[in-house]
């Protein structure tokens, strides 16, 4: 059951680490939305109360956003593609990024954020 003061969450990525994660959140209650690249690796989130999404831009006009991908290049794709989180008309209020990344591509990302 979703409160309206409940803060929207969305989750980019349901590999290991990312499934495990966005599981515990699903599981405590969290108003969580989730999309990743293959679909029926999130999918069994729904049975947690979590929203598997069809589109990144889905996750837009959520308050925050977690991303956990492979590489430095999926993570500026999912955000900053065409079809990324930022692509649509809303944007998030934070983006957490869980990814392993170097320094300046952190940075880079940062920046773009801002």
């Amino acid at each position: 059951m979703t409160n309206n003061n409940e803060i929207g969450l969305g989750w980019v990525g349901a590999g290991r680490m990312g499934y495990a994660m966005a599981e515990r959140l699903a599981k405590a209650g969290c108003d969580l939305a989730i999309w990743n690249r293959t679909r029926a690796k999130a999918e069994p989130l729904a049975a947690h109360g979590a929203d598997v999404v069809d589109g990144l831009a889905e996750l837009g006009g959520k308050d925050i956003v977690f991303t956990i991908v492979a590489t430095e290049q999926h993570l500026v794709e999912v955000l900053f593609g065409d079809n990324g989180v930022l692509s649509g008309a809303a944007t998030p209020k934070v983006v957490v990024d869980l990814t392993s990344i170097s320094a300046e591509v952190s940075a880079e990302v940062r920046s773009r954020l801002a």
